[in-house]
Order: C-alpha cells, then sequence, then structure tokens
C-alpha cells in the first residue's frame, strides 16, 4: 500500500494565483496546479539553503506532489470523477434538487466522491 501524508495550506495572506505570463497578472485563476507548489517549493529551497544544482534535484527527487485541493475545516474536497453518479430515484423533492447540485457540482466531498469511486448510490 502507498503511503502518503496529507497538507493542509493556510495562507496567512491574500493568494494570487497566476497563469505566469507577465501581461495576464490582473487575472487570477482559482486552482493552484501541483507543479505550480513544485516549483514554489524549488524556488524557496533555492533561496534558502542552497543554489547548487545536485542539492536541488536532490531536494526535488525527495518528495511527490500530487494534486491540491480545496477544503474548509475538515471536509475535504475531491474533483469529481468523469463518471456517472449513480442516484437513488426514489427521493423527495428537496433531494432531487440537491442532487441536481451534486452533479453540476465541480468538487465532490471526501464521503462522496469515495461513494462515487466505488460505484455506491
Amino acid at each position: 500500500m502507498t503511503e502518503y501524508s496529507l497538507v493542509k495550506l493556510r495562507f496567512l495572506s491574500p493568494l494570487h494565483i497566476g497563469s505566469g505570463k507577465v501581461d495576464e497578472y490582473g487575472v487570477s485563476g482559482q486552482i493552484v496546479h501541483s507543479d505550480s507548489l513544485s516549483a514554489a517549493l524549488v524556488s524557496v529551497f533555492a533561496q534558502l539553503f542552497s543554489s547548487e544544482q545536485s542539492e536541488i534535484h536532490e531536494f526535488m527527487n525527495s518528495y511527490k506532489v500530487s494534486s491540491l485541493f480545496p477544503y474548509y475545516k475538515n471536509n475535504l474536497f475531491f474533483p469529481k470523477p468523469l463518471t456517472d453518479i449513480i442516484i437513488d430515484d426514489s427521493q423527495n423533492e428537496l433531494e432531487i434538487e440537491l442532487n441536481k447540485k451534486i452533479k453540476k457540482s465541480t468538487y465532490l466531498s471526501k464521503k462522496l466522491f469515495e461513494q462515487t469511486i466505488n460505484g455506491e448510490t
């Protein structure tokens, strides 16, 4: 089984997520891509510890960043899989409206994500 760690980033000031293009500084993205975080870590390592290529490569090979996802307090969210979400048809109006919102969402809570990838209703 693969071992992994979960790290919650909490920014103490506003965060600008740019595209890296000089002309587009006024545009801010909504998603931090894993390669952007990895590049930031390498940049800080080089500034604080060493700018030697061999040490930078050793640092880069000492970790892997798979993905960055949003969270709120202890609620984790994951991208909605590209599979169908199985909905129970025998529901009241409120549940039907909630399920419509779930189908349109970009992210699912950890519980819904796990149910979806396991093919549960």
